[in-house]
């Protein structure tokens, strides 16, 4: 018989796990969830990524087929400027003519319904004017500023006017517009997807309407040259959003990272059709123009091709504000020959829902980079980084 002693020994020989065994096999496991989630998470956005790319390729695509049919590329739509009275997605109202006055650049098209004017404004790059807002200058100017000058626009936390007046040539609007016929019939001829042929100034062929008041409501064209949309938006990651409002956008524009709309629904002269990413961002249309042929001065500075901020090398942006009087030596396009003949771009916010040109308060909010472990220009470099972009000429 075994002994009592003996027994004793193998019953104590089976004892359980510790409180602290316990503890570390919790923590192992916690720790290959959280490698796990980061996994699955990365993977996730690896594809969302890549549809968005998808997207603006087909974007641009559309933008060259636009061109091939009518000749130059879509219209920039001002959305993507401040407006006097605080609005930024819009224009002052006004009663103008729908081809409005060519001889001063200013056609418009008048969306019905409202009780403020809303207006689009298109910009014709042969009109003096037009074509210096597309070069990302002030109206008026006759003289050509110099690198160092030019240089300002491209620090957004120093030069806040001049940013905004050299990087808001962009639209979302146009896309909705002029490739995907999203405006009703009394601007663009058709009622429903389509449009008829737009003319050189932005406006449709042959599209005539009835008065209501000051505000044109009701329009046929007399053009039987009907066009379908140039892109498709029945498509799970990019559709067309019919009433699109972006309250970071509108503190974007208006340089005020705190600014609050009551209620951006009321606002509907804020609100046109876009065609938005699976995040529900727009995405931008960028044209611009180079300084060179305005001029007739040789262009041996990038910072003289006017490319928008949003395009160029993060690096190369940050050595151009610590040094401005080297604006002439440095490459803002870190030797991208296609992105130096370009003049329009495609971009997508990407998977993180931002451009970089927000307010710096709103990236590092939305980046979880409040710490301000990053300086600015590193916080905006992470920002663009995973912007979905095709640019062409």
């Amino acid at each position: 018989m075994r002994s009592l002693e003996s027994t004793t020994r193998a019953v104590g020989g089976r004892r359980g796990f510790t409180l602290v065994e316990l503890l570390v096999v919790v923590l192992i496991i916690g720790i290959l969830v959280g490698i796990l989630l980061v996994a699955v998470t990365h993977a996730s956005s690896g594809v969302q990524a890549k549809a968005m790319q998808a997207n603006v390729s087909s974007i641009a695509r559309a933008v060259r087929q636009f061109e091939q049919t009518f000749g130059s590329p879509p219209p920039l739509v001002q959305d993507g400027l401040q407006a006097d009275n605080g609005g930024a997605m819009t224009v002052d109202a006004a009663v103008l003519d729908r081809a409005g006055d060519l001889s001063a650049g200013t056609p418009v098209m008048v969306a019905p319904g409202n009780d403020r004017v809303r207006l689009v404004v298109t910009y014709n790059p042969a009109y003096g004017e037009n074509r210096r807002l597309l070069e990302g200058l002030s109206q008026g100017g006759v003289t050509a500023p110099t690198p160092a000058q030019l240089a300002e626009r491209y620090d957004p936390e120093d030069h806040e006017q001049a940013w905004r007046l050299a990087n808001q040539r962009y639209s979302k609007y146009a896309l909705g517009i002029y490739l995907a016929g999203a405006m009703p019939a009394s601007v663009d001829g058709v009622d429903g997807p389509g449009m008829v042929r737009p003319n050189p100034d932005g406006t449709f062929d042959g599209v005539t309407a009835e008065s209501a008041g000051e505000f044109e409501t009701v329009g046929h064209s007399t053009s039987r040259e009907r066009f379908e949309p140039f892109f498709d938006t029945e498509r799970r990651s990019a559709r067309l959003t019919r009433e699109y409002f972006d309250l970071d956008e509108y503190r974007e524009n208006a340089g005020d990272a705190g600014l609050a709309v009551a209620d951006p629904t009321a606002q509907t002269d804020w609100r046109h059709a876009a065609i938005t990413d699976t995040n529900g961002k727009a995405y931008r249309y960028y044209r611009w123009e180079p300084l060179s042929s305005a001029y007739g001065i040789a262009t041996d500075a990038t910072v003289q091709l006017n490319i928008p901020w949003v395009l160029l090398d993060d690096e190369a942006l940050h050595k151009l504000k610590d040094d401005p009087n080297a604006a002439a030596e440095i490459d803002l396009t870190n030797g991208d020959t296609k992105l130096r003949s370009a003049r329009w771009a495609v971009v997508g916010a990407g998977p993180d829902g931002v451009f970089g040109t927000e307010p710096i308060e709103t990236l590092r909010d939305r980046l979880n980079l409040q710490g301000g472990k990053l300086d600015d220009w590193e916080v905006r470099a992470k920002a663009k980084a995973d912007n979905a972009v095709e640019v062409g000429s």
